[in-house]
């Protein structure tokens, strides 16, 4: 770690190696084979090294038609929303949906997120993916507050957008130009928004809770952030990470994790989701531990907007 006035910052690197003269015999070559090599290693995760080879090059040519392609998605209108209920079993029902962007892809069909969202990170066009996503979801929020005036949307919302400085502006003018209150509206954020610059993001957390808007930390106990950054952050909800619930039943360590996430949420008055539900026993196990927000499969896979609209018209 280093120390940057009095903040603690974690560095990593990806690295990309060429070797002369098998990869190339002068520098500009061994330049491009290296640089290709660096993409693979971000491509895996990041934080590590990669020799170049020859299948590095299929993964950079790859990585390269994607690129163009994911530029014109966002031209031609290519993302569209899923939503998954997220469920109150105090009372058994649901308190509101998280949005979820699909890549309808002309010719191969539906990208999931994991996919396309680090690279348009990459890119630098996750910041107006965003603003777009954000904009269908209160259009499809606002529809269907006709039938259930209490619903919410949660949305997530990327490192980059946060301490980019407009975000704040950008939610209050388009909640304002939808007519809705700033209470219809959750933004989700992930601990690696507080690692690249900690002071913006958590400044910036603060401008939009003091209007009402709620935050929530998404993936939690897998991420990089302090307990003392939990503590600055004004957040409103905790959501346990999925990997944990999946091994309820099977790892007590990754059970006392999540008990102990309970507990930690409730005694900072935070509320507290768990996702990734898919069986009966995790769901007798999370509300047997005070945990009655629910959000998986066991209830509901994400759906289309229309598809909450049918039930919504029905009474469901």
């Amino acid at each position: 770690p280093v120390i940057v006035n009095e903040l603690e910052l974690n560095l990593s690197a990806s690295i990309g190696i060429a070797m002369y003269p098998d990869n190339g015999d002068c520098i500009e070559q061994l330049l491009k084979c290296a640089d290709k090599a660096m993409y693979r290693v971000k491509q895996e995760g990041r934080n590590s090294f990669q020799f170049f080879t020859q299948d590095v090059t299929g993964v950079t040519l790859e990585r390269t038609l994607m690129e163009t392609q994911l530029r014109a998605a966002l031209e031609n209108q290519e993302f569209n929303l899923y939503y998954q209920a997220q469920m109150s079993l105090e009372n058994n029902s649901i308190t509101g949906l998280e949005a979820f962007v699909r890549w309808q892809h002309p010719s191969l069909g539906t990208i999931l997120p994991a996919k396309f969202i680090p690279l348009a990170e990459d890119l630098n066009i996750i910041i107006p993916m965003t603003e777009v996503a954000v904009r269908n979801a209160l259009i499809d929020l606002t529809e269907w507050r006709k039938y259930r005036a209490d619903f919410d949307v949660s949305i997530n919302i990327s490192a980059s957008h946060f301490i980019e400085g407009q975000l704040t502006q950008f939610i209050t003018g388009i909640l304002d130009e939808f007519n809705l209150p700033t209470s219809a509206v959750k933004l989700e954020v992930t601990e690696s928004a507080f690692i690249d610059d900690t002071k913006v993001a958590i400044e910036q957390m603060k401008r939009l809770n003091s209007l009402g808007i709620k935050l929530s930390l998404d993936d939690f106990g897998i991420g990089y952030s302090s307990l003392s950054y939990l503590k600055a952050m004004p957040i409103d909800v905790i959501k346990i990470d999925r990997s944990f619930i999946s091994s309820i039943g099977k790892q007590r360590a990754d059970e006392a994790i999540i008990e102990t996430i309970i507990v930690l949420a409730s005694n900072l008055e935070m509320s507290c989701i768990a996702e990734g539900a898919e069986t009966k026993e995790q769901i007798d196990f999370l509300v047997s531990r005070d945990c009655h927000l629910i959000q998986g499969y066991y209830y509901s896979k994400p759906v289309p907007s229309e598809q909450i609209l049918d039930e919504l018209k029905k009474g469901s």
